[in-house]
């Protein structure tokens, strides 16, 4: 048995069966399965424990705790996790068919790699969108690529050696963009290896994309402060600060645009341009610095 398979959850009554399922085909390769309940107030707990005594031979832990957010979620499985890899899923991802396999078999053949980045299928509604990363060979490459694109990181599609989880951990007092930081951390420690393979089904549906712009701008500008930590991050790394600090800018202006809170969202335009000038020469950019005005 090889991984542990960490589910945060949050009112995941009408996801979480199709998580477990897309575990279910593939849990030859599963020692355990840890569900962090973070303060649900639905039936996440009564199918999980459907899920315990009916459908899957493998460990399922359940832990319930008072909501406290993603990070300290994904931390707590982390500590609790026995496998010799970790996933960590959301409660609305699915495993594509046979990714277990394929990460399991890349770890095998790669000792050195640490962790392994591979692709998504983004999915909403009826619109599926495979976002497949580009093979990079240095960390500089790879982390560039993800802060500023194209590589999006998903944690149901980067499996990790649990052992480099004792250094490593999700940050807490932030809602959104922990994922940001505790990858990035990570890359700039322990060596990574790229699969130009989607292996995850990443759902999104309406009311998740709306509490993802409220998760935004709950943080504020709080994500460069903590991502850009000399004690985590190399010097070659901390260059990058201000160009980073001005695209959370732009990130947090579209949410507060989205949310109709056009004031606010020329504030963060204006802090963007004066902290990194360059930002302003992107047309998405200047015509949302438009729209703030309409």
């Amino acid at each position: 048995m090889y991984f542990s398979i960490i589910i945060p959850c949050y009112n995941a009554q009408n996801t979480l069966t199709r998580t477990l399922d897309s575990i279910k085909a593939q849990q030859v390769f599963v020692k355990e399965i840890i569900l962090i309940d973070d303060g649900s107030q639905d039936h996440t707990q009564a199918i999980a424990k459907h899920y315990i005594e009916n459908h899957l031979s493998c460990t399922i832990d359940y832990h319930y705790q008072t909501n406290q957010g993603p990070g300290a979620a994904r931390n707590k499985g982390a500590y609790l996790a026995k496998g010799q890899y970790t996933l960590f899923l959301d409660n609305d991802d699915a495993l594509c068919e046979g990714a277990l396999a394929l990460f399991h078999q890349t770890f095998m053949e790669h000792p050195q790699a640490k962790l392994l980045i591979a692709g998504a299928n983004d999915i909403n509604g009826q619109r599926k969108k495979s976002s497949i990363p580009n093979i990079y060979t240095n960390t500089l490459d790879i982390l560039t690529a993800y802060w500023f694109g194209p590589l999006s990181i998903e944690g149901g599609a980067t499996p990790i050696r649990t052992e480099v989880l004792k250094t490593t951990h999700y940050p807490e007092n932030i809602k959104h963009g922990e994922d940001i930081v505790f990858f990035s951390r990570l890359l700039s420690q322990y060596p990574a290896l790229i699969l130009p393979i989607a292996t995850l089904d990443s759902y999104r549906h309406p009311e998740s994309l709306r509490n993802q712009q409220k998760s935004i701008l709950s943080n504020g500008d709080k994500l460069t402060f903590i991502l850009f930590d000399a004690h985590y991050l190399k010097p070659e790394y901390m260059i990058f600060r201000a160009q980073f600090h001005a695209q959370n800018l732009i990130t947090l202006a579209h949410a507060a645009l989205l949310l109709k809170q056009k004031s606010q969202s020329r504030a963060f335009l204006a802090t963007a341009f004066q902290e990194y000038p360059k930002c302003f020469f992107k047309i998405r950019t200047l015509k949302m610095f438009l729209k703030t005005y309409l």
